[in-house]
């Protein structure tokens, strides 16, 4: 998942309803697109280390959703990815769903 100067409500709220699935393998690789914005930061790292499922890498410069999106596809190791933006919301089953085809 791509980010940069995401709210923090819409931020803490995309990353809970990934957290909060009830299909329990997943990886969650986040790429902040150098937000300049302390907050974020310390909300990223703060989720990163409450889940050792949750990856998160800070650019130095930013280079818009595409680059961001590739630089968080550099953390994953699965062999399935799926894209979500900085402000979408899961619903609590969307994993087990897409799992379960």
């Amino acid at each position: 998942m791509p980010t940069f100067k995401t709210p923090i409500p819409y931020l803490e709220q995309t990353i809970d309803s990934v957290v909060n699935q009830t299909y329990p393998y997943w990886e969650f690789c986040i790429a902040d697109d150098c937000s300049d914005d302390v907050e974020i930061e310390k909300t990223l790292l703060r989720c990163e280390q409450s889940d050792n499922r949750i990856k998160v890498l800070f650019r130095k410069v930013n280079g818009h959703i595409s680059n961001a999106s590739n630089s968080a596809l550099t953390l994953a190791q699965g062999d399935f990815v799926g894209l979500l933006d900085h402000d979408d919301l899961l619903a609590p089953n969307a994993l087990y769903e897409v799992v379960m085809l």
